[in-house]
């Protein structure tokens, strides 16, 4: 569920995270994806994995990061939710050089990101390091991440979570 501030974003197979500067007009468009990890167990590790279906831009490449999201409703994102992307990084931002397309890119998750697993849904956000700084684009930095509204899941988003209690195994939780 992507947009830009206006409206959610049109294609729902894909996620974007834009930071453009074109014919004199700043675009930046962030992402939300929600979670349902109902009873998951208790956090010592944690992974958020995402896919890129496409990769633009100039030279002016940008990182990307993964942070709290906290839409209106978990998992009907409006465009009055643009805002409720925090500026707190979950994890080690990934370069654009760093993102394959069609290849997971993961995202180590530290001890911030995995305080926001609950026990139940929450969500995650993608916004493009250089809009969490307030800092202009002075190219075209677009990538794509694959949705979980592809046909099947071997493309979802997913956070791999490990857990110390021994009769907790961990699990893969998928977007929903």
């Amino acid at each position: 569920m992507a947009g830009d501030g206006t409206q959610p974003g049109a294609d729902a197979n894909q996620l974007e995270v834009i930071h453009r500067f074109t014919g004199g007009t700043y675009f930046i468009t962030r992402s939300i994806i929600p979670f349902d990890t109902t009873g998951r167990p208790t956090v010592t590790t944690a992974s958020f994995y995402i896919q890129p279906a496409v990769k633009n831009a100039d030279a002016d490449s940008d990182s990307y990061s993964i942070v709290q999201a906290t839409p209106a409703t978990w998992n009907s994102i409006i465009a009055g939710d643009y805002d409720q992307l925090g500026t707190t990084k979950g994890a080690t931002d990934i370069t654009y050089g760093g993102l394959t397309v069609d290849v997971y890119a993961q995202w180590l998750m530290n001890a911030t990101g995995r305080g926001w697993i609950a026990d139940g849904t929450w969500d995650l956000g993608l916004r493009s390091a250089r809009d969490i700084a307030n800092s202009a684009p002075t190219g075209d930095d677009d990538v794509r991440f694959k949705s979980a509204n592809n046909t099947g899941t071997s493309v979802d988003p997913y956070v791999d979570i490990n857990a110390t209690v021994e009769e907790d195994q961990g699990g893969v939780y998928l977007l929903q």
